[in-house]
């Protein structure tokens, strides 16, 4: 380890210049981007300042994004296990060239800065898996070295596998709660939910009466009597009502008006009741 560390040391130390040109080229697309494209300038300063902060120690306050340093290995095992065996082994062939030099840091650096950083998101993982893919061809590569065309088998079953886990993970288990790389934040039934109230008018009372909605708020913009308060009302009646599903009981009772009610999953684990009342057609 310690022998690895003074490698890549002397090797910057040897390539300052290009070193510099790498820091240069990064400073310039974030002074470009967090400026607006140089229209506010004053953004530089605080952007550098506040940003690193914001994304070492946000996770910790910040619910729901705060992942362990293993978080993106075990995506890239759960995966991509085929491109990262062969990255593992074109990792021993890191001082082969100046390519493959490049290529290791590159997979290596990126893995190791996105793992550090608490706050983590699934489709980050494209920055590991570009640089990945680099040193799993040169891990491939040795691969058909050593054992020429009978390594085209092997290769045919990598294709297969990924293919069959690109297909899984788009066509069958693509909003599923055990997708990891989908991150969806809703179960598919809520646009069920988002379409009967679309048969409403843009003027029709509803009153969100359940603190867990989001998106809701969202695909309810266009509507102009929306009310959300986290908590059954004395007075809940409404053209359209929701409410956490537990909350029926306490509901029923304080209802004047007759209501056609269904039930929808939010989120996974989370669900919604929605009680309809008079249906006028849409604007």
């Amino acid at each position: 380890m310690k022998r690895n560390i003074s490698y890549w040391i002397s090797f910057l130390s040897s390539h300052r210049k290009d070193t510099a040109i790498g820091v240069l080229i990064a400073f310039s697309i974030i002074a470009t981007f967090y400026t607006s494209f140089f229209r506010h300038p004053e953004n530089l300063v605080p952007a550098i300042k506040d940003t690193v902060p914001y994304v070492l120690f946000t996770s910790e306050t910040s619910v729901g994004h705060h992942k362990p340093f293993s978080y993106f290995t075990d995506l890239l095992v759960q995966y991509e296990l085929p491109i990262l065996a062969f990255a593992l082994l074109g990792l021993l062939f890191f001082r082969r060239n100046l390519y493959t030099k490049f290529s290791t840091y590159l997979f290596v650096s990126t893995w190791l800065m996105f793992s550090v950083v608490a706050y983590k998101t699934p489709w980050n993982i494209v920055h590991v898996t570009l640089p990945m893919a680099l040193v799993a061809g040169i891990g491939a590569q040795e691969i058909y070295r050593k054992l020429g065309r009978y390594a085209i088998p092997l290769f045919a079953i990598v294709v297969i596998y990924t293919a069959w886990v690109s297909y899984n993970v788009n066509y069958i288990d693509h909003s599923g709660q055990f997708n990891q790389l989908a991150y969806v934040t809703t179960a598919p039934d809520f646009l069920d939910m988002v379409n009967r109230i679309y048969t409403y008018d843009k003027n029709s009372e509803i009153k969100v009466q359940s603190p867990d909605h989001w998106p809701l708020a969202w695909y309810l913009r266009d509507y102009k009597r929306v009310g959300y308060y986290g908590q059954i009302l004395d007075d809940p009646d409404a053209d359209i009502i929701i409410i956490k599903k537990e909350d029926k009981e306490k509901l029923e009772p304080k209802l004047n008006r007759t209501y056609e009610s269904a039930d929808y999953q939010l989120r996974w684990g989370v669900w919604l009741s929605a009680f309809y009342a008079r249906k006028v057609s849409s604007i």
